[in-house]
């Protein structure tokens, strides 16, 4: 899978305007440029510019401190390079804050700096930065290690910084940081602005929201940005955002994530292992993520609280009312995330409210994403999606090898939905699947693929184009319905007869012929549709030519290659098949094997992980040469003879180094 090769130039791209965007901002004044020439922070009349004395003539527009250059202006501080570590607070604003507060524009370029709250014993608690409403901070090529903020658990929070005002960090790096509010790493706070491009969110602790970023009404922007290690210990409400937490409180919130990384990050509580989104009151939370990865990341949900969305949680406040949450992901991967409930994404919550939950998923993979039971709890729905109350639309998706887990049973109705769980519940629950791929998940109670389940009010799901295989539970393996509605718009595929696809254009019971999910091309891994996959040229054109799909796969493949679009999330480019064969292989060193090979116009083969390779036809004797792609498993050479209309026999070898070869029959497939 491709994982952000762009990374690098966007981070040169973004140093190279960042002094030109502050300058901007206070084109009214001529620029001073500042040089620090001690690594000694503190305010001394010692001949030598320190850190504190550079800020505060920048501040002041002035030379309040004679060893450093008047500031004027948009100032530009040039750091010597090292590390400034500070043992004492400059002022005590909000609890204490190492640096004097940034109340002008001004740019900081640290050269690989590092500033830092001392290590020894006796140092008091305190944050690094604080921009307040005034203030216009952009620090290039930093790292702010080791701060903390609000240890008596009141405050504005923000161990490493808080910013109140507007906020720019390229190639930055926030490390080890603490917050006994919210925001670990960084708070940022009712309209103020932060945008991270490069660098990352690291190692930072909070007993609140936010264990790396704390976003209260404000916006924050993460470009190519890594945010990974960071814990919330608590578990109460608003106690959610192992990486990040989205909160629209007094204001509606906002959070954009580009080509980001958010993983292995931890919350104890509510939800939201690696990101949440929830909004209170007559507000409205929005996440937009695209082309990023959201991996690795758990939602505990100790002392019997929700643990809901190990990936991401979008939802509300408890006691909320007529407000919104929004969550749109788009050509990214959720996967091996963890949580009580959703163990990729958890979008909705049960109050009985008039509350808007939004799920759009678009040209993304779930995959390997758990859900587990919780002590007193129990549950453990939903492996890859959990749904209640709310609406999503899934479209050209891979969901893929998720688990749902629940001691419950059956009649705790937990255990379900190992792809996709959705429950309409105090309010009407609507799940739209559109050329989307549900394969490989299991539940350990019933809907391996999906459950939809209704209590008191509507629980739909409407589907079309969409393919549902190789799923596997103990009760129904594809698809769960209680006293719900599952409605086929058509053109839909299942390896069983239990998702309800009753159309004319529909397929059940149809073995789906899906290669492995892997990086076959695209942002993310896609299951290829094998020769003769009865997915393939099955699909309606009408809704492939249409958004969300706008006929691409999630590859960005253009639809249809054949005579019409691909049902499922994959679009095949396959030529025309010649011959199909299963294979059956005994090698030298004992071990055997099936297989499968189709041969395609072309002189290209296909086998039964969707590795290619080419072969030869010889007329006389009748034969077939096959020959591996370099880099597949083995990379396979093999010769098959016809000593029958229907049957090939020969040999295979690995040609790998091991020199392991053997025997091989291939049965012609009608």
């Amino acid at each position: 899978m491709k994982r952000h090769l762009w990374f690098p130039l966007l981070s040169i791209f973004f140093l190279a305007l960042a002094s030109s965007q502050a300058a901007a901002a206070s084109a009214d004044a001529p620029a001073a440029t500042i040089s620090v020439t001690t690594l000694s922070p503190g305010i001394s009349a010692d001949g030598a510019c320190s850190l504190m004395e550079a800020i505060v003539n920048a501040n002041n527009d002035a030379g309040t401190y004679a060893d450093c250059a008047a500031g004027s202006g948009s100032d530009v501080i040039e750091l010597l390079p090292g590390t400034y570590t500070l043992a004492t607070p400059h002022n005590n604003t909000d609890d204490g804050t190492g640096l004097p507060v940034i109340t002008s524009v001004m740019v900081i370029n640290g050269h690989n700096s590092v500033i830092e709250r001392s290590a020894a014993p006796g140092t008091p608690p305190f944050r690094l930065v604080y921009v307040n409403t005034a203030g216009n901070l952009t620090l290039n090529d930093l790292t702010l290690q080791n701060g903390s903020a609000n240890t008596d658990g009141t405050g504005v929070g923000g161990g490493g910084v808080f910013n109140a005002g507007i906020l720019t960090l390229n190639n930055t790096a926030l490390l080890n940081n603490n917050s006994g509010t919210s925001g670990g790493g960084l708070s940022n706070w009712s309209n103020a602005t932060t945008a991270l491009n490069g660098g990352s969110v690291s190692s930072n602790t909070t007993t609140n929201a936010g264990g790396g970023i704390y976003n209260r009404s404000g916006s924050v922007t993460l470009t190519g940005t890594a945010v990974t290690y960071n814990v919330s210990t608590v578990d109460a409400d608003p106690g959610a955002g192992g990486g990040i937490a989205n909160h629209a409180i007094e204001g509606n919130a906002t959070l954009t994530l580009t080509s980001a990384d958010v993983s292995h990050n931890t919350i104890d509580g509510l939800g939201g292992g690696g990101i949440d989104n929830t909004a209170n009151t007559g507000r409205t939370a929005t996440a937009t993520i695209s082309a990023s990865t959201i991996t690795y990341n758990t939602a505990n949900g100790l002392d019997h609280t929700e643990g809901l969305g190990g990936g991401i949680q979008n939802s509300f406040f408890r006691g909320t009312s007529n407000a919104q949450a929004n969550l749109t992901i788009d050509r990214s991967t959720i996967s091996h995330n963890s949580a009580v409930d959703g163990g990729g994404i958890s979008s909705g919550i049960d109050l009985p409210t008039n509350l808007i939950a939004t799920l759009s998923l678009t040209n993304s993979t779930v995959s390997y994403n758990t859900t587990h039971p919780l002590t007193g709890f129990v549950l453990g729905d939903g492996g890859g999606v959990y749904l209640v109350n709310g609406t999503a639309t899934i479209a050209n998706t891979t969901i893929s090898h998720n688990e749902a887990n629940g001691s419950g049973g059956p009649t705790d109705f937990s255990g379900f939905g190992g792809g996709v769980m959705a429950v309409g519940l105090n309010a009407a629950s609507s799940l739209t699947l559109i050329n989307t791929t549900i394969a490989n998940n299991t539940a350990s109670s019933s809907g391996g693929g999906l459950a939809n389940l209704k209590f008191n009010v509507s629980a739909n799901v409407n589907s079309r184009n969409t393919l549902v295989g190789d799923n596997s539970s103990p009760g129904n393996a594809s698809c769960y319905n209680f006293q719900g509605t599952l409605t086929s718009q058509g053109n839909n595929l299942e390896d069983h007869n239990t998702c309800q696809f009753t159309q004319g254009s529909d397929k059940v019971n149809t073995n789906p012929l899906l290669g492995q999910l892997k990086d076959n091309g695209g942002p993310t891994e896609t299951h290829a549709l094998l020769p003769g996959s009865g997915a393939i040229n099955a699909g309606s054109n009408a809704a492939c030519a249409v958004p969300p799909i706008n006929n691409l796969d999630q590859r960005g493949v253009a639809r249809p290659q054949g005579a019409a679009c691909d049902i499922g999330a994959y679009e095949a480019t396959w030529a025309q098949t010649v011959l199909t064969f299963s294979t059956q292989y005994t090698l030298n060193n004992g071990t055997s094997g099936t297989g499968r090979y189709a041969l395609l116009a072309g002189g290209v083969y296909v086998d039964e992980n969707g590795d290619t390779g080419t072969w030869s036809f010889q007329q006389s004797p009748p034969a077939f040469n096959f020959q591996a792609d370099p880099g597949t498993a083995c990379n396979v050479h093999a010769f098959g003879r016809f000593v029958s209309a229907t049957q090939l026999r020969g040999w295979r070898m690995c040609q790998d180094g091991s020199g392991v070869a053997g025997y091989w029959v291939g049965n012609k497939v009608p």
